[in-house]
């Protein structure tokens, strides 16, 4: 029974940690600090709880009910986590140092340590509880280990497939807090039975046998501390490993929320499966620890051996993924194979890795009325590395050396780890233990070398992105040979993404973001541009533009083409000025203007904090389907924007209608037009809508609006899209606002932070291959609507326009 408790358990855990973090992360922001606070909070939470309360286990007679209690308590805490956040939002947003890091560690702190020092206890209470006698104490370890584990990849999947998409974060969070009561229940009910109670009486009684014992962690000197560094370390390199798969996989498969919970599965999935194996086989092991060094060195061989193979994974799966139908129901066919690539690269490394607690449990452990503080221990030290991992891998490292060197350099250094671990605990003998040592460092030796020698990564495979399913597929050949013709200007790793710039042979620039085409110089070009002439065309004195995302800088610099006063960009990936300043000579060097500025911040975080307003805000960000930027779709955002904006000014959203549906087209024109009661929606390539809204209604002056064409840097830029005149530019209006009312009204609900409609409903889409109808069925050029600006300007000016250049023949 207390397997399936601490399964349950793991599932819940894993929940809180997706649902947490989505909560605190709408209001501290996305970027890349901030997820590290967040995740390092929630890590340091269980390091503190295990070592803490795993002393305390030791002292109560019944840890079964200690671990009832936890639960409880956990469940409590998470039914007050909603309006606590509710009143950090409040105060956070009110500080006015918003952006100050140590303000967003507080709030994170507050909100995130208190429940998961009490789940860091459950672990130690539990091993205490199970642990009859010293001989089983391995065993113990990793079977609860892997249940524990086994049930953090359900919950990753149970949370992002069923709950999220179905009731959203609240209600959520509403449901695991029902299941911490649930198993808090059986707990309790279960430390009554006679054979929990026996189980208890065997401890004590072992206790005062005085069978031979282990020395306990305080009293084990040297060789005691050296161990607790290992496992520290390795929990830091395990975390390494998870940050650079993490980013490897967002190019691949894409950085949907579906695809974060495959990764987040298949990575804890390892674990499970490897301590489930510990569990059947550590009693045939006399040295634990030597051991442990060995899972080290074997799990830097299972690392190293696929990164060759890395960047044919992209071609394999757009072949694979060429297979599926476009089919509601193949969806979920589509991301087994997802998660079936995931463990393709991380099961025996995670395997292996995840043996490393239990081991060093076995290996420490002394006296059984010691066990709860021993295990705690081990587990805060373990966890301590995690916590480091998480904010010197992410921060720092990743940027630093990029993905493919860092999942060499993890590699090496779990060789390093097992050398010294096997060098420093493995008793001298015969030649079989001096073999042995010989043997592992050689293999150190060996696997440093071999990390050398193999050539790195083609970053210019990571641009077939199998994310979005193609059906005309090349042969591989033929993909290399393209692939070979392809000039990789920039390739380089941030905290937040990864930013790649590729040239054809004449000259056509493609800016790559986690694998995806953000943005370029020949397709989506006239997007670009209009998004930032149309708002400002439309708005009669613009002084003051900010604009979310900086891209290619295009849009930055058709702002800048106009006499505004200052141009704000705020952009979450610090190193993509680096990329747009490859397209100067289609941006006009906009980075160099002294009106520019660059904001490396979250677009909401900024907002909150700003102390101005603007006149025009352009929002660039377009992907619906991925993760976080779902952030700048909600109608709090758009609610939020609207204090950030000057009397009479414009929002501007770039929204694709192509890899969506009408339903959730409609939702997102739905929460936009909550917040802006006006919404004129322009359609500028086949896919690509641009939605201007503002609290009253647009009165152009005409005659002004033509004059402001005319200065040449502004009629340069629309002439390179062949636009002319005012006719060209009004004629890529399609709906009015009583038209964008109707599809508003499509479906009941909107996108908010709570429910992240858009962030589940957008990756099927995607997969589908989905085209939403509605701006074509409601096009309102077919009628020549009276409501339309081209038809208001024909009647206000008294003469007809001239006829829109592609129609003028």
């Amino acid at each position: 029974m207390i397997i399936p408790i601490f399964f349950v358990s793991g599932a819940i855990s894993l929940g809180y940690q997706v649902l947490w973090s989505r909560m605190i992360l709408s209001f501290l922001g996305v970027g890349a600090y901030s997820y590290a606070i967040v995740l390092s909070t929630f890590m340091a939470g269980l390091a503190l709880g295990s070592a803490w309360i795993g002393r305390w286990a030791d002292r109560v007679r019944r840890p079964l009910v200690l671990f009832a209690g936890l639960e409880m308590g956990v469940g409590l805490l998470a039914l007050a986590f909603d309006p606590a956040a509710d009143w950090a939002r409040s105060v956070y947003l009110n500080v006015g140092i918003a952006s100050n890091l140590w303000i967003k560690a507080a709030v994170s702190s507050i909100l995130i340590l208190p429940p998961t020092i009490l789940m860091g206890g459950t672990y130690p209470a539990l091993l205490k509880f199970s642990t009859t006698h010293s001989g089983s104490v391995g065993s113990h370890a990793a079977r609860l280990y892997a249940a524990n584990a086994a049930g953090a990849a359900f919950g990753a999947l149970l949370t992002a497939y069923v709950l999220m998409p179905a009731m959203g974060i609240s209600s959520s969070l509403l449901v695991l807090a029902a299941g911490n009561a649930i198993v808090a229940t059986l707990s309790f009910v279960l430390s009554t039975s006679p054979l929990a109670k026996g189980g208890m009486r065997g401890v004590d009684q072992f206790s005062s046998t005085g069978c031979p014992q282990l020395p306990s962690i305080p009293d084990a000197g040297r060789q005691a501390s050296l161990a607790l560094l290992l496992i520290f370390l390795s929990g830091l390199v395990s975390f390494s490993y998870e940050i650079a798969w993490t980013r490897f996989f967002e190019m691949v498969l894409g950085s949907s929320t579906y695809s974060f919970a495959v990764m987040l599965a298949a990575f804890t999935l390892g674990i499970a499966v490897g301590n489930l194996w510990l569990a059947r086989h550590e009693g045939r092991f006399r040295r634990p620890i030597v051991l442990f060094g060995w899972t080290q060195i074997l799990a830097a061989t299972a690392v190293m051996a696929p990164i060759p193979l890395y960047p044919v994974i992209p071609w394999t799966l757009v072949r694979l993924g060429a297979l599926f139908p476009p089919d509601p129901a193949a969806f979920y066919g589509f991301e087994i194979l997802k998660l079936g690539t995931c463990l393709l690269i991380m099961l025996l490394p995670t395997l292996l890795i995840g043996m490393s607690v239990p081991l060093m449990v076995k290996g420490l452990a002394g006296r059984p009325e010691m066990l709860g503080a021993d295990c705690g221990r081990i587990y805060a030290w373990n966890t301590w590395g995690n916590v480091a991992g998480a904010a010197l891998t992410g921060l720092f490292l990743l940027p630093w050396i990029g993905a493919d060197k860092l999942i060499r350099a993890g590699a090496v250094a779990n060789a390093l780890i097992g050398a010294i671990a096997i060098l420093m605990y493995l008793p001298k003998g015969n030649w079989r233990p001096r073999l042995a040592k010989l043997s592992a460092v050689g293999l150190a030796a060996g696997l440093a070398g071999i990390s050398i020698w193999i050539d790195p990564w083609n970053p210019a495979w990571f641009t077939l992105a199998p994310f979005r399913r193609h059906f005309a597929v090349a042969t591989f050949d033929e993909t290399r040979t393209h692939l070979a013709r392809t000039r990789v200007l920039m390739a380089a790793d941030d905290p937040s993404a990864h930013v790649m710039v590729t040239s054809t042979e004449d000259r056509r620039l493609t800016l790559y973001v986690n694998g995806r085409a953000d943005a370029s110089s020949h397709a989506n070009l006239p997007t670009q541009i209009l998004l930032a002439h149309l708002p400002i065309l439309l708005h009669p004195a613009p002084q003051d533009v900010c604009i979310v995302g900086l891209g290619s800088g295009i849009t930055a610099g058709a702002a800048l083409a106009h006499p505004v006063r200052r141009a704000d960009v705020v952009e979450l990936v610090r190193i993509l000025p680096q990329a747009a300043a490859l397209f100067d000579e289609w941006n006009n060097g906009a980075l160099s203007d002294t009106r520019c500025r660059i904001i490396i911040n979250d677009a909401r975080d900024h907002l909150s904090a700003a102390s101005h307003k603007y006149d025009v805000l352009i929002s660039q960000p377009s992907n619906l389907w991925v993760a976080g930027t779902g952030y700048l779709f909600s109608r709090e955002f758009y609610e939020r924007s609207r204090s950030s904006l000057n009397t009479g000014g414009l929002f501007c959203q770039w929204l694709q209608s192509f890899e969506i549906g009408d339903a959730t087209l409609s939702a997102a024109i739905r929460s936009f037009r909550l917040a802006y009661p006006y919404v004129y929606v322009f359609q500028i390539n086949v896919g690509d809508l641009l939605l201007i809204g503002g609290m009253e209604p647009l009165r152009p002056d005409w005659p002004a609006m033509r004059k402001r064409m005319e200065r040449p840097l502004v009629k340069d830029q629309l002439n390179r899209i062949r636009i002319t005149n005012l006719s060209d530019l009004l004629f890529f209006q399609r709906l009015s606002p009583h038209t964008v009312d109707g599809i508003a009204a499509v479906t009941p609900r909107e996108h908010t932070d709570d429910n992240l409609l858009i962030e589940s409903m957008a990756p099927k889409d995607l997969f589908l291959k989905r085209v939403s109808s509605l701006p074509f069925l409601l096009d309102e050029r077919r009628v020549a609507a009276p409501s339309l600006l081209w038809s208001q300007c024909v009647r206000e000016a008294g003469a007809p326009l001239e006829l829109p250049t592609p129609y003028s023949k």
